[in-house]
């Protein structure tokens, strides 16, 4: 495997970027981007994700949304990872149903644009994906979130930004949420 100048800057520039990024964005879901037949497993994610806004009075900040993310992905009062991929793989199947029906003018249609939150959550958090599985949006119905939003930012103990956690998922349909290891070997077979 030969590699060239452009090739070696090119990637040492990804991984700069990487390393040197100080953004950061909140992990969230709201349920005006769920379809209705998605509504009731996507749910408890967009409760936990309302239980964890995070309001230290100083306007919207890096702080509020690394506690939030916090807050989200390490939270176990439920199955956190699994209900938000089944979310996720609910939305792209509507996504899928609606671009194959060629009608895209309805604002009431799931479009690339409403699937984003969740794909950035499910990447952000390091959650794996899976398929949505319909009977398990009866053992979702009954799910109790509980969920306290940190008060304070001394409670950061995991930096979770949203962002390069994870190679940028998609919502193109057939593609699934790649992460980093699929990343890389993808980098690497283009190589």
């Amino acid at each position: 495997m030969k590699f060239s100048a452009a090739t070696a800057l090119g990637l040492a520039s990804v991984v700069a970027a990487g390393l040197f990024d100080d953004s950061t964005e909140e992990l969230k879901l709201d349920m005006d981007d769920v379809p209705m037949s998605c509504k009731t497993i996507c749910n408890p994610v967009a409760t936990l994700s309302k239980q964890c806004d995070v309001d230290l009075g100083l306007g919207k900040g890096k702080d509020e949304d690394l506690l939030h993310n916090q807050c989200v992905c390490t939270n176990n009062s439920f199955k956190v990872g699994q209900i938000a991929a089944e979310c996720a793989d609910c939305m792209h199947q509507h996504v899928k149903a609606k671009r194959s029906l060629g009608n895209h003018d309805d604002d009431d249609d799931i479009d690339s644009d409403d699937v984003k939150d969740i794909d950035r959550l499910i990447s952000g958090c390091g959650f794996s994906s899976t398929h949505y599985n319909p009977t398990m949006a009866a053992a979702a119905a009954t799910i109790t979130v509980d969920a306290t939003a940190p008060s304070h930012k001394d409670q950061l103990t995991t930096t979770i930004k949203g962002t390069h956690n994870a190679a940028a998922p998609t919502a193109i349909p057939g593609y699934m949420y790649a992460g980093a290891a699929a990343a890389a070997a993808a980098a690497a077979a283009m190589l």
